[in-house]
């Protein structure tokens, strides 16, 4: 049986021709980092840029696959790790779809809205499996 879609709308085309789009907006959240980095971004939405070091620290206490520290926070190689791979691969990948807006030398991103239209879009298909 195929799950119903609670918004149809939201798997219109996020860029360009219809297939295009769709394979695009499914590549930009194939990988769980990128789709916290939105949520996060969302939850922040209207204030300052956030910086990519809270986004790994935020990224690392969601994963919580390295070891964390008896306070609670994350340990420094398991943060440098997810902020690294951010730096090069999430955030750029983000910002070249036009989801987020991310500036490379003060090392912030914020939201954009095309970046809403993609969370909306997460929560559309995350919500017709559940």
């Amino acid at each position: 049986m195929i799950p119903l879609i609670s918004d149809p709308e939201s798997l219109a085309p996020f860029v360009g021709p219809s297939s295009a789009g769709t394979d695009s907006a499914f590549r930009l959240l194939g990988h769980r980092h990128r789709r916290s980095v939105l949520r996060h971004l969302a939850s922040h939405e209207g204030t300052r840029p956030v910086a990519l070091s809270d986004l790994a620290v935020r990224i690392a206490l969601e994963d919580r696959r390295g070891d964390v520290t008896a306070d609670g926070s994350v340990s420094t190689g398991d943060r440098r790790t997810i902020e690294l791979s951010l730096r090069h691969t999430h955030l750029p990948m983000l910002s070249d779809a036009g989801a987020i807006e991310y500036d490379h030398r003060k090392e912030t991103a914020s939201l954009t809205e095309e970046g809403r239209t993609l969370l909306d879009r997460s929560s559309a298909i995350r919500g017709s499996f559940g």
